[in-house]
């Protein structure tokens, strides 16, 4: 009993230290710490006269981009893929335009723009010959890259993503599913509360946070740069029936990889796309896993992603 007493005042001083600092802050300092100790360093790149983008570099070997996905920044989205991928790869992982510490002012929201921005990037870093990882909007970035670069890109794993086959009718379940009268309002929720929604989203078994930890990730992420998130929103939004019939001629190798349970961008997705995409594509479908894979079984969705880059 005493043990019982002792672990529970344990976590009651957890609970209250956790409280009363700020969660997004300490987040975000052990975040850039990880980063760092393997061997990433931050820099910025100036794409234009109104537009920077930040982003993260580190490790040996072929060259290979990650691009995150719609909501936070890239550390907090591919974490837990740079120390294995870093260890035989020379990894660039970009905050896209709008998101983290990359920003312009030009009121710019296309695809072609934030492809561009990363091209200049790209350039820049002087690499000629790359491999892509795409994660739901940057899977879409990635295809497109592709199709852009045909003779830059080697292969490409794109992570339950919108590229194409996404319909009005999967976004009306969608909206249906989660009670809520639009896109925007789930994946930038006005509220914490919302962030539940997303927790679901992206985990078979979301975890369950404090309110605290809400309404400071919601304050420290969700509202950061959230006016440029919205219209970015609304531009994908009404140009789905335009992307959805964009005919992409990859030549590459494509890797599509889906979470089972995802309630964003429904398995269907991937097997229509592996279908589009024919015989220099194929799917991989993880078992448990929601939106996001990579953060759900990284140790999994680590192994598929460079055994399938290593065959190549």
């Amino acid at each position: 009993m005493p043990l019982i007493i002792s672990a529970l005042l344990l976590i009651i001083l957890l609970l209250l230290i956790l409280r009363f600092c700020n969660f997004h802050s300490l987040a975000d300092k052990l975040l850039n710490r990880k980063f760092l100790k393997t061997g990433m360093h931050s820099d910025f790149f100036s794409v234009g006269e109104n537009t920077n983008m930040h982003f993260w570099k580190g490790g040996k070997g072929r060259p290979l981009l990650l691009l995150h996905g719609f909501g936070a920044s890239a550390k907090y989205q591919w974490e837990k893929q740079i120390k294995d991928f870093s260890k035989g790869r020379s990894l660039i992982i970009p905050d896209l335009i709008y998101f983290g510490k990359s920003t312009s002012c030009n009121g710019e929201y296309s695809i072609d723009f934030q492809v561009d921005c990363i091209l200049k990037l790209l350039d820049f870093l002087q690499l000629d010959s790359f491999d892509i990882v795409g994660l739901s909007y940057g899977g879409l970035l990635a295809v497109s890259i592709a199709d852009k670069c045909p003779d830059k890109v080697g292969s490409i794993v794109v992570c339950d993503s919108p590229v194409r086959f996404f319909s009005e009718e999967d976004v009306a379940k969608v909206l249906k599913s989660f009670q809520v009268d639009s896109l925007q309002n789930l994946l930038l929720p006005p509220k914490k509360e919302g962030l539940k929604d997303l927790l679901r989203i992206s985990f078979s078994k979301p975890p369950v946070l404090p309110f605290f930890v809400l309404k400071e990730v919601h304050e420290g992420i969700i509202n950061h740069q959230l006016e440029d998130k919205k219209k970015l929103l609304n531009y994908l939004n009404e140009s789905r029936k335009e992307l959805n019939q964009r005919n992409f001629n990859l030549v590459c190798n494509v890797l599509l990889l889906w979470g089972r349970e995802d309630a964003l961008i429904p398995v269907h997705v991937g097997e229509q796309l592996n279908d589009f995409f024919g015989e220099n594509a194929s799917l991989v479908v993880m078992e448990n896993a929601a939106h996001m894979p990579n953060m759900e079984q990284p140790e999994v969705y680590n192994k598929i992603v460079l055994d399938f880059l290593i065959e190549r």
